[in-house]
């Protein structure tokens, strides 16, 4: 494309949407918010992938949890290669009420992801947690996805990673003195997943609560599918997705080993709420982007620059330094965005008085203008044409 526009309309509506922010970006109580953890790095196979999981807001106290993975590369993996489970925890003890059974990528994804029903949280709040696993070419990495939590009265996860380390740190309390589970007269280790990341691995029983609400403990060998390879996940999948009743019941145990109740475990359905399926569209993007562009990540040269095409901006989260464009003679290159009017004013437009101010400068600008064209090292080698977008 030889001209790059920078429309005026689009402006208008910046300076509209800056007067807009501050009254309704934090409205409290409004349904339908969400909040979505850090993302943590897990690999295998020599893949590279990101794990996240998401809290959805239906209303003032009712959520539904979501984990995450997604390929790096954001390029489509084989079916098998992903698996992900899900869970809903109470802040106060750390129970597990909710589960999502763990199931892989059923066809070729760069991504794959579990969400729970809508469900109550206590009064205190709510923690998402989730579980991956990716193949490592001879079995599966799995590893604790980051939590997700949201605390009462303020609603907000402004202060999520304060508020899961005070959990951890009373949770921690449970643990023995080399900060190990406890252990049952059996031999078994015994407390809340949450604390997962604190001692490295799932207890052997889980803190759980019952289908009628009663507090024991899982096994975590009863949630564990015996999969080897991808054929054998997809395989446990599909026979998962075949179970009618869109759950299966495993025993509730106390630390005896008595069964005293059953827990629910629930299984991948077709359902996907509004919220998530935003964000499948833009990880599926992602992956179309890639496809075209043939890349994931900006290439970088001798002076430290990324360069590439900027169609990879909602992949890799910014623009290179340098934008692929194609000269007035056609001559392929690269552009920087500090040579164009709007590189040159942007990072002073703070006020909608700012953005007026830049639109009656454009007034006085030129319709169409010249910047340089430079080769992936930064040397000029022709110019490209920019147009004011003056309509």
């Amino acid at each position: 494309m030889k001209k790059m526009c920078f429309v005026r309309r689009a402006i208008s509506v910046m300076a509209a949407t800056v007067l807009a922010c501050s009254t309704t970006a934090f409205a409290a109580g409004t349904p339908r918010e969400s909040y979505e953890s850090a993302h943590l790095s897990i690999s295998g196979y020599g893949i590279n992938y990101e794990m996240w999981s998401t809290l959805y807001q239906d209303s003032r106290n009712t959520w539904r949890g979501s984990s995450w993975v997604n390929n790096t590369a954001n390029k489509e993996l084989p079916e098998g290669y992903m698996g992900v489970a899900t869970g809903l925890y109470r802040p106060n003890g750390g129970a597990a009420y909710v589960k999502k059974a763990m199931t892989w990528n059923r066809y070729p994804s760069a991504f794959h992801f579990q969400e729970t029903p809508s469900t109550g949280a206590e009064d205190v709040g709510i923690i998402c947690k989730g579980e991956i696993s990716v193949y490592n070419g001879s079995g599966y990495n799995t590893e604790s996805a980051p939590s997700t939590v949201v605390r009462y009265p303020s609603k907000s996860a402004i202060s999520a990673s304060d508020y899961i380390a005070s959990v951890r740190d009373e949770l921690a309390l449970t643990l023995d003195e080399n900060g190990k589970y406890p252990v049952t007269a059996t031999g078994k280790t015994y407390g809340s997943e949450l604390l997962y990341d604190v001692v490295g691995e799932k207890p052997d029983l889980i803190y759980a609560e019952g289908i009628d609400g009663t507090l024991g403990y899982i096994l975590s060998s009863d949630l564990e599918p015996n999969v080897n390879n991808p054929e054998e996940a997809v395989a446990y999948t599909e026979k998962q997705k075949s179970n009618q009743d869109g759950y299966y019941t495993i025993p509730l145990y106390d630390l005896n080993e008595n069964v005293i109740g059953l827990f629910k475990v629930l299984i991948e359905d077709n359902e996907v709420s509004e919220e998530a399926q935003h964000t499948v569209y833009r990880l599926e993007e992602n992956a179309k982007l890639v496809e075209i562009v043939g890349a994931s990540e900006y290439s970088v040269n001798s002076k430290g620059e990324t360069y590439g095409s900027s169609l990879l901006t909602s992949v890799v989260g910014v623009k290179p330094d340098l934008e692929a464009a194609i000269g007035t003679e056609g001559q392929n290159g690269y552009i920087r965005e500090r040579d164009t009017i709007w590189g040159k004013w942007k990072d002073s437009i703070r006020t909608p008085q700012d953005a007026l101010r830049y639109m009656e400068y454009l007034d006085t600008q030129p319709s169409e203008y010249l910047i340089p064209l430079y080769d992936f090292e930064g040397n000029v080698i022709g110019d490209f044409e920019m147009c004011r977008g003056d309509i």
